[in-house]
């Protein structure tokens, strides 16, 4: 699934994130979203708000987390200084 990470940080090696799917209602004749969030693990702590992964289903890591970040299709700027 791809999606946007809107969390980040707060808690150890896991993301949220937002997954947009989209369907066509074939009574109303329109293009309807749908949004889902998902708890992923990312292992190196490297994802930050704003990235655009893909995320995979995996077995159950925690309680909420069943997905894994798969890799970073689009990243955004990181802060290096942190030092």
């Amino acid at each position: 699934m791809y999606g946007t990470i809107v969390k980040a940080g707060t808690n150890a090696k896991t993301v949220s994130v937002k997954v947009d799917r989209f369907h066509y209602n074939q009574k109303y004749k329109k293009l309807l979203s749908k949004t889902k969030v998902f708890r992923a693990h990312d292992e190196e702590d490297y994802c930050v708000v704003g990235d655009k992964v893909v995320i995979r289903l995996c077995r159950p890591i925690s309680k909420t987390k069943s997905y894994y970040v798969r890799n970073i299709v689009k990243a955004m700027p990181r802060d290096y200084n942190d030092s």
